[in-house]
Formats: C-alpha cells, sequence, structure tokens
C-alpha cells in the first residue's frame, strides 16, 4: 500500500509540475517552459465554432486571425442578416467591412494546388455543408484550420471528394500580409474520420 501511495504521490507531482511547466533538473536546475494540451494543440489558433451552422462566421474569424486582426465568432453573427445560414456572400460583406477585398471564386483542384495564402473553402461532407479554412498545402495532404474539428490534416484524395471547387480569398487594404500557405512537414498531425 505505501508502494502505491509513493507512486500515485509522485505522479500527481509530476502532473502538476508539467501542468505548471516548472521541472527539476539534475536537483539544481529549474526550466521554466509552457506545455499545450491536446486539445489546445488541436485547435491552437482556430476560432471555435459555438453552433451547428455557424462554421462561415468562425472559418472568416479564423482567417482575418491569420491577418492578425481580432474578431470574434460571435461579432460576425451579429453582421450577418440571413441568421439561419452563411453564404460566400455574407463572408464576403463582412470581410470587406473588417478593411479587406474578399472575392469568392470558382478554382479547380489542380489550381487549388498552387495556392500561395489561406483561404476559406467550401466543402461538402457526408452531413452537411461545410466551411473552414485552407492553411497548408502537402505532397499527399491539405493542412485545416477547422472551426469543427481543430488543426486538421486530410489526404488529397478525401479532399477532392469533399471539394465543391468553391473558395473565398481575402487581400488587405491595409498592406497586412497573411501567413504564407504551410507546406512543410509535420511531426505531429491530427487527421479527420471518415464523413
Amino acid at each position: 500500500m505505501k508502494v502505491l501511495l509513493i507512486i500515485i504521490s509522485v505522479f500527481l507531482f509530476q502532473s502538476s509540475s508539467i501542468h505548471s511547466g516548472i521541472y527539476e533538473l539534475n536537483n539544481e536546475h529549474l526550466i521554466n517552459s509552457t506545455f499545450k494540451s491536446w486539445y489546445e494543440l488541436k485547435f491552437n489558433n482556430i476560432i471555435k465554432q459555438k453552433h451547428d451552422n455557424s462554421c462561415g462566421a468562425a472559418s472568416l474569424a479564423t482567417l482575418l486571425k491569420l491577418y492578425k486582426l481580432t474578431v470574434t465568432e460571435d461579432e460576425i453573427l451579429d453582421l450577418i442578416k440571413n441568421q439561419g445560414s452563411t453564404s460566400f456572400l455574407d463572408l464576403k460583406h463582412i470581410a470587406e467591412a473588417k478593411g479587406f477585398f474578399a472575392t469568392g471564386v470558382a478554382v479547380s483542384f489542380d489550381t487549388l494546388l498552387k495556392l500561395k495564402i489561406p483561404v476559406i473553402i467550401h466543402l461538402r461532407t457526408k452531413y452537411t455543408d461545410h466551411f473552414t479554412v485552407l492553411t497548408g498545402i502537402h505532397n499527399n495532404f491539405f493542412e485545416l484550420a477547422d472551426p469543427s474539428w481543430g488543426n486538421v490534416f486530410i489526404t488529397h484524395h478525401k479532399f477532392k471528394k469533399m471539394y465543391s471547387g468553391k473558395l473565398l480569398i481575402l487581400n488587405s487594404l491595409n498592406d497586412i500580409s497573411p501567413k504564407k500557405i504551410k507546406n512543410s512537414t509535420y511531426n505531429l498531425t491530427f487527421t479527420l474520420a471518415d464523413f
């Protein structure tokens, strides 16, 4: 029983150290570092959607965040006149009100592979239409900052099945540039389940 209590107390001590980001090294040095949970990593830099039909508003808020503009999903929802659903036209008008030139375009899959900036894309899943932010294009997969699924990677094959061919491109009228599309590899990946 004593052994079990010792193991539990060591685990609790280590857990609190990990949580606070402070470690003891060789009984002499302390290292202060911050750590994120899997959930925090999965939704890092994403405005998470709060409602079933608010993926468009959350995607626009996420894309604007990449342009270093802080806008909440609720602020965007307040500007949408049709509260039942969101269209590219709604998102275009809101982006323009926030100081961006926005245009909705139809783009082939092959042309999409050449993009250099993040965009909002329209997907058709098994269950519903969905807006998400394309943030990376890699050899075999796309990287999405998705308001519902989090930071995910999806294979070109699966993406092509869901891609409607429509996207919304933003250009800042204030010379603010977004982060460029990512095209490197990562050790940590989140993948989508089948839809």
